[in-house]
Order: structure tokens, then sequence, then C-alpha cells
């Protein structure tokens, strides 16, 4: 019990000495639009949540995310759970996916904005660069069960649906969970990019480039703990879907 809560206070001590060594920082350099104070971000942070276009532009750019990982994810279960039981699958979608995970993130975002309408953009540059990433995850997930129980389930003929639930569910959503997490935070990132470098309106990234211009650092530092802390919201929300997933296995 005492080692639990030791544990759990680590991440705490951690971010306290962040705070320390941001503040000492600062007040060394004595310039807000170099390096803002934590007292300052704080209150930019408070001020954000009263202004009703913040609000607006931040659930604008969490439904970017959702939506471009949702698709991405999907898409990536279907095709890779597929290649991963059909090797035929599996080469015909080599390169397609190789291509995609190794063209430049720049480029997918000049051509979103040649392609696609302002809303449109952020989600397909997040999807593009996601999928391949997810579709190695899952791939690699299928491909390591266990070779001894597909075929002994395949001698006891053990029913498709049942294998689906009770075999390679369980395992792919445990062996590729890690590998997911990681995706979803790089969709953050690349979504609020996309955003700010395409100039998609009332978003978080725009806020964060209107920011910038202005060199409005502490609204900057603001925005930015602010889409930290809902990449951290939609881990949460991952890993609640991951624990129901078991739960419902399991019965």
């Amino acid at each position: 019990m005492k080692k639990r809560l030791l544990y759990s206070l680590y991440p705490v001590i951690t971010l306290l000495i962040l705070l320390g060594l941001w503040s000492i920082e600062a007040n060394r350099i004595g310039t807000e639009i170099i390096l803002p104070s934590p007292s300052v971000t704080a209150k930019e942070i408070i001020k954000s949540f009263s202004d009703k276009k913040f609000l607006q532009s931040a659930l604008n750019s969490v439904w970017h995310m959702a939506e471009s990982f949702t698709l991405a994810f999907l898409l990536a279960l279907l095709l890779g759970t597929l290649a991963g039981l059909v090797k035929t699958v599996h080469k015909f979608l080599y390169v397609i996916v190789v291509i995609l995970r190794v063209v430049p993130t720049m480029s997918v975002i000049l051509l979103a904005i040649i392609w696609f309408k302002d809303e449109s953009r952020p989600i397909f540059i997040a999807f593009l660069v996601s999928f391949p990433l997810l579709y190695n995850e899952v791939y690699s997930a299928v491909s390591s069960c266990d070779k001894d129980l597909v075929e002994m389930s395949l001698v006891y003929k053990v029913r498709k649906r049942d294998k689906l639930l009770y075999f390679y569910l369980p395992t792919i959503s445990e062996k590729m969970f890690d590998g997911v997490l990681s995706v979803l935070g790089l969709n953050v990132k690349l979504v609020i990019a996309a955003e700010s470098i395409a100039q998609t309106r009332l978003t978080l990234g725009m806020l964060m480039y209107s920011a910038k211009i202005n060199l409005e650092t502490g609204r900057l530092f603001a925005y930015t703990i602010i889409a930290i802390l809902i990449s951290c919201l939609l881990e949460g929300v991952l890993r609640l879907i991951r624990y129901c997933v078991k739960k419902a296995v399991k019965r």
C-alpha cells in the first residue's frame, strides 16, 4: 500500500520540480515575451475558459482529433486484421502503407490546403499520417498471435465469433495498446500543427498561431498546456474503452 502511494506521488513531485525550475528561469529572464511565469500562464488559462471563442475552438479541435483518429483506427483495425490473417492482403497493402509512412508531413499539409475545405484539412492530414502507424500496430499484433492456439481452434472447430471475441480481440488489444496510445499523442500534435499551418478557423491551432503573431507568449503557453490536458483526456477515454472491452470479453 505504501509503495503504491509512493509511486503515485512521483508524478506530482516531478511536476512540482518542473514548475519550480520554470518559475526560477522565468524570474531570471524577466521578460514575459520570451518566457512567461507559471502564474501568468495560469491566469491566461483561466481567462481562456471565459472566452466563448476559445471554447468553440477547443471543441472543434477535439472533434478533429477524435474523428481523424477514429477513422484511421477503424480502417487500420479492419485492414491490419485481414493482412495478419491473409498474407496476400498484406503483400498487396505493403507498398501503399510504406509510401504513406514515408511521405513528408509538410507535403501532406500543403496538398490538403489545395484539395480540401477549411475544416476537413486537419482531419485528412492526421488521418493520413496516423493510419500507416496504426496499421503496423494491428498487423504486428495479429501476426504475433500464438500459432498453436490458432491451430487448436481449427482442430476443435471453434466458432469464428468465439475466436474473435475470446482469442484475437484480447491478444490484439493487449499487444498494440501502448503503440496506439503513442499514435493518439502524435494525432493530437498533427491536428494542432495542421490547424495552425492551414489556418483553420475557430481551432486551437489557429489560436496558437494568432498568439505567436501577436507575441502573446503567455497565451501560447496556456494553449499548449490545454492541448496537453486534452491529450491526457483522450488517452483516459481510450484506457476506459480498453477496460470495457476487457470486462466484456471476460463475461
